[in-house]
């Protein structure tokens, strides 16, 4: 018998969100004191030189909103978790779907970002595939399979979403977790 839970919301991952907001920042904040150079005109009194000089902030900046907009799901990613489904969000991308009822697949994996590891909980129609073991970062998100990055509430949220064949199986899942003496 499911237990009746409300909608929760969880990052794919916090930490890269972070970093992309301190790098957006300080990109804007950079551009702005760099533009203001640019124009004024005891620095530069030439209107081409103004405008190639505009064209170094802008190309990077360009590059850096691309890169945000191509991994939309793993920066923005926002998933909302009712009883019967999860539901990804992002900016720029399409909404995407996962009915409980349809997933096969619960499985816990981690990457090694410098000496840290983490830990990613991956829920899906597919198994994950052999080149991305232990390098779970570098899985993209499709259609038929999601990746979150393990927290406690969000392990505590699958626990009560999960019944049955699922409940096993995330339960077998989070001997990686204890096997790393993670709790």
């Amino acid at each position: 018998m499911k237990r009746s839970m409300g909608v929760s919301k969880y990052w794919i991952n916090s930490y890269l969100l972070s970093l992309i907001v301190v790098t957006g920042l300080l990109l804007c904040a950079g551009g702005v004191i760099y533009v203001s150079c640019i124009f004024d005109r005891k620095i530069i009194s030439n209107v081409s030189e103004q405008i190639a000089k505009l064209l170094i902030y802008i190309i990077p900046c360009i590059v850096f909103f691309t890169f945000c907009m191509i991994k939309s799901y793993d920066i923005f990613g926002r998933v909302a978790i009712y009883e019967d489904r999860l539901i990804l969000s992002a900016p720029f991308r399409k909404q995407l779907t996962y009915m409980v009822d349809e997933i096969r697949h619960v499985q816990i994996d981690y990457n090694i970002l410098s000496t840290d590891k983490q830990f990613w909980v991956v829920i899906g129609s597919d198994m994950i595939p052999q080149k991305y073991v232990h390098k779970i970062n570098e899985l993209p998100i499709t259609p038929s399979r999601l990746k979150m990055q393990y927290t406690p509430a969000l392990d505590k949220r699958l626990d009560k979403l999960f019944t049955g064949r699922l409940s096993k199986e995330y339960s077998r899942a989070k001997s990686t977790l204890r096997a790393h003496g993670v709790s």
